[in-house]
């Protein structure tokens, strides 16, 4: 909710979300889209109803982890084994 609008939400790639573990920024994903618009659609419910926000939980994320591809003949594979190596090496 963009403060001071209290009929203003911003969700996805617009806004950014602080990891509460970590106190950093979590990347702009699918899944955290997904999980701020499960929020957000409950959020603007209790809005139209004339009902005030201010009881409700805050937003948490829950990271459930990352796709990395491969890519074509598993290029990808080999650079994390060719960094690994160089880190081996130090």
């Amino acid at each position: 909710q963009l403060p001071g609008h209290e009929r203003l939400f911003i969700i996805g790639d617009l806004c950014g979300v602080v990891d509460p573990r970590t106190n950093r920024l979590i990347p702009t994903t699918g899944q955290l889209a997904e999980q701020q618009a499960s929020y957000v659609a409950k959020a603007i419910t209790l809005v139209l109803r004339g009902e005030t926000l201010h009881h409700t939980k805050p937003f948490k994320p829950a990271v459930r982890g990352h796709f990395v591809s491969l890519g074509p003949k598993r290029r990808l594979w080999w650079w994390i084994c060719y960094l690994a190596y160089l880190e081996k090496s130090r």
